[in-house]
């Protein structure tokens, strides 16, 4: 169990070490030199083992700072190569997928403890000037940093009382006038205030309505950012956000204040960002932007940090299921289903045609599908035999580490027999993947949904993606409508909730094509027409898959046997997987293929023959 230290920070209970030879600088050297690099499950074990070993003995300040200098290139180099485990993977992971996403969390808490030990010992000792307490702080709120971005991206709350240790560390390095002094690390040299800001401000971002990819460019962009804003105690000053040193959570919008700011709280204005921000959307050239963010990325930025939108409509709580399509294309093909039985594929969207009729956002979306251990109540046994090879004491599964590191042997051999047919098996899979998962209404607003949805979704499910919502609430009658994911969190129990913005109360389901000069060449699309909205002015629009279509291009629709041109006018929304146009209808063109229906008809024989 941890321990409270003398300011506040979680550490082990700790015990006098037999033989502390094994740390000395040379001897740990020599010990990480050897580590069996190519296997990635032992090296973790042995780092691992060392850690959890080494936090529980007493050792002097120097001794540990020796351990958090050599281990501290091969933890990044472990987690790193951990991300291809739980990162751009289903939102399903597996179980063993889960537990490896908790072992990176595990390793980089045991540095944490490692660097806050170092801290506490050293108060103890009222070293407040020690350049070794800078580092140490500099090393826990760099490993603080990656647990952060990790919880985002896997839709996660942030460990139980980090932010409030995260507070403590930054106002120990305030007070003794060392928070903007630069510290060498892995890779660069960065001062303790600067890595406290990028903290803060990624919270602002609204991690859970980003995806996975944009939570890690934002991050590696932030140091970008610091220079723009400061921190400051003044209660006169114009503050964006606000953020109270004495408790447990991040950053708010200073609208959130319910009274005066007092001398424990921060402020940090984002109003220059904000501009900066505003003027690179506006000059349309991403490669001259500070962040390096797609346009969809920026403009949530302008909202996260913005003016604070407050909800229009109050929630109510609701019951009841409700059936969900994710995806425009799946959503496409079940409402075609639903309305006019299974749709027949005549040649536009078999074989490639039909792989490049999908949309495209089919990944990069995590979120957890266990609880963590909670590594700040129960600490594990300690295990003396970490250079030895036994399982972890803290994770009791060996399977674990078979999932970090397989041998050759081991994996699945393709069985070249017979060759595989991949266009048949495009055509059946994607066919056969798209499916209603069942959801259950947690509350309802005017604007939206929120939904609760368990077991293996579909492998598109992240935010900004398009939904299709049937409620059969009435035996033999449905109705559709269709919206946007607009956020995800994962529940403690695994449970995913969502929350739905609702775009249209119905839709129709089209095929749409691009006309050029070749436009024979060009391939039919799954788009959906959704109705106009009176109440709101907005006329008729169609839903597109962001690629190939744009403003001012022409289009020609497949319903049926019915095709109309129309020409695409105003985005009036561009999401990461789709775009909504207004559009002008142009002229019915006859569909040649259809034309005839009299089986005497030879017109279409001759060159055939």
């Amino acid at each position: 169990m941890l321990l409270k230290g003398a300011i506040g920070l979680g550490i082990r209970e700790r015990k006098p070490a037999e033989d502390t030879r094994m740390y000395q600088s040379r001897e740990l050297a020599a010990w990480v030199s050897n580590l069996p690099k190519g296997n990635i499950g032992e090296t973790s074990r042995l780092v691992y083992q060392l850690l959890l070993q080494s936090n529980q003995q007493l050792l002097t300040t120097d001794t540990r700072a020796e351990i958090v200098k050599q281990l501290s290139g091969t933890v990044d180099f472990i987690t790193t190569a951990l991300k291809k485990h739980y990162i751009g993977q289903s939102i399903s992971l597996s179980a063993k997928q889960q537990k490896v996403a908790n072992f990176s969390q595990a390793i980089e808490i045991e540095m944490a403890i490692a660097n806050k030990t170092i801290v506490e010992d050293l108060l103890v000792d009222e070293k407040f000037q020690s350049p070794l307490l800078v580092t140490a702080i500099n090393g826990c709120l760099y490993f603080f940093f990656n647990i952060q971005i990790r919880c985002y991206q896997l839709y996660k709350d942030l460990p139980k009382s980090m932010w409030h240790e995260i507070h403590i560390l930054y106002q120990l390095a305030e007070q003794n006038q060392f928070h903007d002094k630069k510290v060498a690390n892995l890779d660069s040299s960065i001062s303790i205030v600067s890595t406290y800001k990028q903290m803060l401000l990624l919270a602002t971002t609204n991690p859970n309505q980003l995806r996975q990819q944009e939570i890690s460019k934002i991050a590696e962009g932030l140091p970008q950012l610091n220079r723009k804003f400061k921190l400051d105690a003044d209660p006169t000053a114009a503050h964006t956000f606000l953020v109270n040193l004495h408790s447990d959570a991040g950053p708010f919008h200073q609208s959130l204040l319910e009274e005066p700011m007092k001398a424990h709280f921060r402020g940090f204005d984002l109003v220059d960002i904000v501009e900066e921000l505003r003027e690179e959307l506006q000059e349309k050239k991403s490669v001259h932007r500070a962040l390096k963010l797609s346009d969809p990325t920026q403009r949530h930025l302008l909202d996260s940090w913005g003016v604070m939108v407050t909800r229009s409509f109050a929630r109510a709580s609701g019951d009841g299921d409700i059936q969900i399509s994710v995806g425009l294309a799946a959503s496409h093909y079940l409402i075609q289903r639903e309305l006019y039985g299974d749709e027949t594929l005549d040649g536009e969207l078999s074989g490639t045609k039909l792989v490049d009729s999908l949309e495209g956002s089919l990944k990069h979306a995590i979120v957890m599908g266990v609880e963590e251990d909670d590594y700040y109540h129960h600490a594990p046994k300690p295990n003396t035999e970490w250079n030895k090879k036994t399982s972890s004491p803290a994770i009791k599964d060996d399977s674990m580490w078979d999932a970090l590191y397989r041998d050759k042997k081991s994996q699945s051999k393709v069985n070249d027999s017979k060759p595989y047919d991949f266009l048949e098996m495009a055509k059946d899979e994607n066919t056969e993947q798209y499916h209603f998962n069942e959801a259950a209404i947690l509350n309802i607003s005017p604007g939206g949904f929120c939904l609760k949805l368990d077991g293996e979704l579909p492998k598109q499910t992240q935010t900004g993606e398009i939904v299709g919502l049937l409620d059969a609430a009435t035996p033999g009658t449905f109705s559709w409508s269709v919206g946007c994911i607009r956020w995800i969190r994962r529940g403690i129990k695994g449970d995913l909730n969502i929350g739905i913005q609702l775009i249209a109360p119905n839709a129709k389901p089209v095929r749409a094509q691009i006309r050029t000069s070749h436009a024979d060449d060009n391939n039919y699309q799954r788009c959906l027409m959704l109705p106009a909205i009176d109440n709101i002015g907005q006329p008729e629009t169609i839903l597109t898959s962001p690629l190939p279509f744009r403003e001012g291009a022409k289009v020609r629709l497949k319903l049926n046997d019915e095709l109309q041109d129309i020409h695409l006018k105003e985005t009036i929304m561009n999401g990461h997987s789709f775009k909504q146009f207004t559009f002008n209808y142009l002229e019915m063109i006859e569909d040649q293929a259809s034309k005839s229906k009299d089986p005497d008809d030879f017109d279409g024989i001759w060159d055939i023959i």
